[in-house]
């Protein structure tokens, strides 16, 4: 274990590498006591006065492993922090204030708490444990993209390192040579876990090496040993482009929350342990030797001491109670303005408005593209995407998306496309098509297989102004990743638009001659999440118009491609290559027939199948039935909805989900508006799903087929 500092605050002979003059000492010192006396204040005084502060989780005895860690970086490094390291914050510049209003503004933290964060690189704290270690990888990554010399550092506990998050994030920071530190407080408990239940390595640091990765374990409780470690790790980074992980072995001093109180039952061995090990007491004896005199520049005395913390004090105090004089005026205001009816409109701040990210628009090769398929336009939208990205802002990452050309050949190019325009690639055509990476290199990067790793680091790119897409292969993958992309959602509410991630998630879904095999429709998992696009387009054009609108958007865009509709001969048409002329939020819902005696709603293959099923209706029974293409499932186009619904009179929905979802969704909105005047009906995937694959000829029983479809709204203009 690294240390110079004994915990008497004798110094070893062994020197750091790593000088500290004397400015950062005193800097350092300042800074370990504002943390603990911030906690101090906070959890010993305000809560026991009942103040609104009902919840707080902080680093008492982690001092020295948050605050010499920020000291030895660069400015322009990045800092993600998890919710007890508020240290690292402190340290780094951001006021008391704001780092009350992180934890308890009413809603969110006012901009100008945001705005001190962001100033200072630091990230707003998570409490999702691990989370953001695959954020702060992107967030290196799209730095060493744009070759600068700043790095990105994950703060986390030992418990995240049982997370998956943690291990995805460590696999792809050496898989990809991301400079991202991780620093490991083992404070010796997950809540009531301890660190031995917790990892059956002799340390924490030796996970690293089955990464391939550096590491350094550090005595946490040592301000100087962790200021030279992360000294040097910082410096590795930032010239070898490789992560380093450091395990800093301190102490969590106090109960891991203030709401569940101290619930670990220690030996009064281990408390003593803890009391002479204490990085603050170590550090003050260090500085009132004669060797930390000289280290330090100055003769520190008790009366300096004293004053210094009284100042501290003082200004906790008066942050403090300012803050929640405030808090408490907001709080009725609110209260009494605010219908609750209304809050959530009040609470929540939806997506800013949308815009296109402005792109050249040159097109290669012909403006029409004959008789093509889905898979056709998903590719050549694709394509003219990365082509017209002269930032180099799009970065296309997934499974097997590279050397591949995709699974379903969705980042590839046609043989006659490539033969016409990059004939020194035709060699290179593989089964009719060209993976696309063969043209964007550096553009398009195969991942790891890890869902939760894909979109969290993708979303540490976006929040460094990369517009990734990214690709589960399969929209069954993606459950395992939807706290990560729930993040997407939440982050323009946390950060009151200073940061909005954009992106697009393609989600490749549908039934065809399976059932369990990866192909379920997860639009239930995305309509609860707030200022998210959901699109799903139904025909070769919309395939290329909306992800060409995507990749040009502000926002966040769950992008849903029916795994039928690639190659499925019936719906081929001509495409026109174009640039982006509308916000994808603008494709609404398309009438694909007009009628008047039924509206009936679907979208992806389900829509073609609706479509062949009003040609019956009139044909046999002369019903006249309005298709809606809902091309876009949120924000939804309620006006073309709801308009189409009080003309017809009847409505019916058609999904590719077992129970709720976008149906439940359409038939919802369809209600609290209309009902009165309609009878509807929602038509979802029969049966339940089975972990097998029926045989085919069993497969009408369980998707919704024309005759069923018929059938249901033969029953519907009964009623």
């Amino acid at each position: 274990m690294l240390q110079f500092l004994k915990p008497n605050g004798i110094l070893h002979d062994e020197v750091p590498q790593k000088p500290i003059s004397s400015q950062t000492h005193k800097d350092m010192y300042d800074a370990m006591i504002r943390t603990r006396l911030f906690y101090d204040h906070c959890e010993k005084i305000e809560i026991e006065k009942g103040h609104r502060m009902r919840l707080h989780i902080g680093p008492k005895g982690q001092e020295a492993a948050e605050v010499a860690s920020v000291y030895a970086l660069n400015a322009n490094d990045w800092i993600c922090y998890y919710a007890r390291s508020y240290g690292v914050a402190l340290a780094r510049g951001v006021s008391f204030r704001s780092l009350i209003d992180s934890f308890y503004y009413y809603g969110k933290p006012p901009p100008k708490t945001v705005d001190d964060f962001l100033a200072h690189r630091v990230l707003l704290p998570y409490s999702w444990v691990g989370i953001h270690s695959a954020h702060a990888v992107g967030i290196a990554w799209a730095e060493k993209l744009r070759n600068t010399d700043s790095i990105a550092v994950a703060f986390f506990g030992d418990g995240a390192t049982a997370q998956s998050d943690f291990h995805g994030a460590m696999a792809w920071a050496s898989v990809f040579d991301i400079p991202v530190l991780f620093i490991c407080e083992n404070n010796q408990y997950a809540i009531s876990t301890p660190a031995r239940i917790q990892n059956p390595s002799p340390t924490f640091a030796a996970k690293a090496q089955a990464y391939g990765m550096m590491s350094e374990y550090v005595d946490g409780n040592d301000p100087l040993a962790m200021y030279d470690a992360v000294s040097r790790a910082a410096d590795f980074a930032r010239s070898h482009k490789r992560p380093m992980f450091i395990e800093a072995v301190t102490y969590r001093d106090g109960p891991h929350t203030s709401a569940v109180g101290e619930i670990v039952r220690v030996s009064d061995e281990e408390k003593e342990t803890a009391r002479e090990n204490d990085p603050l007491k170590r550090y003050k004896l260090f500085r009132f030797s004669e060797v930390g005199a000289a280290h330090f520049g100055t003769h520190w005395t008790e009366p300096r001491e004293h004053a210094l913390y009284n100042k501290i004090t003082n200004e906790i105090r008066s942050v403090t109670t300012e803050a929640y004089k405030e808090y408490s005026v907001y709080y009725e205001q609110r209260k009494a303005e605010i219908p609750l009816t209304n809050i959530r409109t009040h609470v929540v701040k939806h997506a800013p408005p949308p815009i296109f990210i402005p792109v050249s628009t040159e097109i290669i090769g012909p403006e029409v593209i004959e008789n093509a398929d889905c898979r056709d336009g998903i590719n050549m939208a694709l394509f003219d995407a990365l082509h017209n990205d002269s930032e180099r802002r799009i970065i296309c990452v997934g499974q097997d998306i590279g050397d591949a050309g995709g699974v379903m050949r969705t980042t590839s190019l046609p043989k006659e496309f490539i033969h016409d325009q990059f004939p020194h690639l035709t060699e290179d055509v593989i089964h009719g098509f060209l993976p696309l990476k063969r043209v964007f290199p550096d553009r398009i990067i195969d991942a790891l297989l890890n869902e939760a790793a894909i979109a969290g680091v993708c979303l540490g790119l976006s929040i460094r102004d990369m517009h990734p897409i990214f690709e589960m292969q399969f929209s069954g993958f993606v459950k395992s990743a939807l706290h990560q992309i729930e993040e997407y959602s939440r982050y323009a509410d946390r950060y009151t638009d200073r940061i909005h991630p954009s992106g697009v998630l393609r989600l490749p879904f549908g039934h065809g001659d399976r059932i369990e095999y990866h192909n379920e429709c997860q639009f239930g998992a995305f309509t609860g999440m707030h200022g998210m696009v959901i699109a799903c387009p139904s025909t070769p054009q919309d395939f290329y118009d909306m992800f060409r609108a995507a990749t040009c958007s502000n926002h966040f865009i769950a992008f849903f491609e029916h795994l039928t509709l690639y190659r499925t001969v019936e719906i081929r048409q001509n495409i026109t290559r174009r640039a982006p002329s509308l916000v994808i939020e603008a494709f609404g819902i398309r009438t694909a027939r007009e009628g008047s005696d039924i509206t009936i709603a679907s979208c992806g293959r389900m829509l073609h199948e609706c479509l062949a099923v009003a040609s019956l209706l009139w044909e046999e029974h002369k019903i006249s039935a309005e298709v809606l293409d809902v091309r876009i499932l949120a924000p939804l186009d309620r006006e073309t909805l709801l308009e189409s619904v009080r003309k017809t009179g009847r409505f019916l929905v058609v999904q590719e989900e077992c129970n709720h979802g976008f149906g439940t969704h359409l038939v919802a909105t369809v209600a609290d508006e209309v009902l009165e005047y309609i009878r509807a009906r929602r038509i979802p995937i029969l049966g339940t799903p089975c972990a097998f694959a029926p045989p085919p000829r069993f497969w009408e029983f369980h998707v919704p087929n024309t005759s069923f479809i018929t059938a249901q709204i033969q029953a519907l203009m009964q009623e």
